[in-house]
């Protein structure tokens, strides 16, 4: 097992919220009592085991998935886009103790950084595949070639941050254009035939991420009271926000290929 330490006991590249007191597990620390504290409580524990537990569920998924006599591949498209997020975000809360320079802790930073901005950006895509599907034009061809170029900016511009804005500024401005891209096809429909079960899933995907976000950026509530939220802090809160936005963001693209599937083209 990692012992534990105060937040002064921590290398610099650590010390990254003032306000969490206690908790810690020490550094440097070993891949394998980094991942033994897996089932230790620190102040870590909520941050991975609230995506830990769902990238469990789905691998079951995807195992039973696999054994059916057809299998549903844009479910499996799905669930591969949640377990990288799951998985990467959780190997950076196990392994961050291992890190023994700021450089290390940077690129783990970044890959669990990566890893989330690649798997929203592969639920995107219902929003043209579906939202667009209609068109004759070439718009939705560019609005594919956009989309994809502008994750890659975003995952580049991650890579690349030297300061901590900058990172939030990557995934923020992600999540801002993912969002004006979801209000430009849902508003429409609205208007045509009314609320969907898919909008409803968007929208409390997006109000989850923006929720979370916004706590996690003013550390709440252990920015109010130091040293009395060591285990149950801001970023555990985000982790809840981003887990309740992933799976909402899931339902949301079944209900979109549903509501697509029951809704035809007009003739033209």
């Amino acid at each position: 097992m990692c012992l534990l330490c105060g937040l002064k006991d921590l290398p610099e590249h650590l010390q990254f919220n003032p306000y969490v007191w206690e908790g810690y597990r020490r550094c440097p620390s070993s891949i394998a009592e980094c991942t033994r504290s897996i089932f230790q409580f620190h102040n870590e524990s909520v941050n991975i085991w609230t995506h830990l537990l769902p990238a469990l569920v789905v691998a079951w998924s995807v195992a039973s998935e696999l054994t059916r006599a057809e299998v549903d591949w844009y479910r499996m498209y799905l669930l591969f886009s949640l377990g990288v997020i799951f998985v990467g975000s959780a190997a950076y809360h196990t392994y961050m103790p291992a890190c023994r320079t700021a450089r290390q802790y940077t690129n783990l930073l970044l890959y669990d950084l990566v890893s989330a901005v690649g798997g929203m950006a592969l639920m995107s895509h219902s929003f043209i595949a579906w939202g667009y599907r209609c068109w004759t034009s070439a718009l939705p061809t560019f609005l594919w070639i956009a989309f994809f170029l502008f994750s890659l900016a975003m995952i580049r511009f991650a890579i690349t941050a030297t300061t901590a804005r900058q990172r939030a500024l990557s995934l923020g401005g992600f999540c801002f254009v993912r969002a004006v891209l979801g209000v430009s096809i849902f508003v429409p429909r609205i208007m045509a035939i009314g609320v969907t079960s898919a909008f409803v899933y968007h929208f409390f995907s997006g109000v989850f991420i923006f929720l979370g976000g916004f706590i996690n950026a003013q550390r709440f509530p252990e920015r109010f009271w130091p040293g009395m939220f060591d285990h149950f802090h801001s970023h555990g809160l985000w982790h809840v926000c981003a887990l309740l936005s992933a799976c909402a963001g899931y339902c949301g693209n079944l209900a979109d290929l549903a509501d697509y599937q029951a809704t035809p083209c007009p003739s033209r």
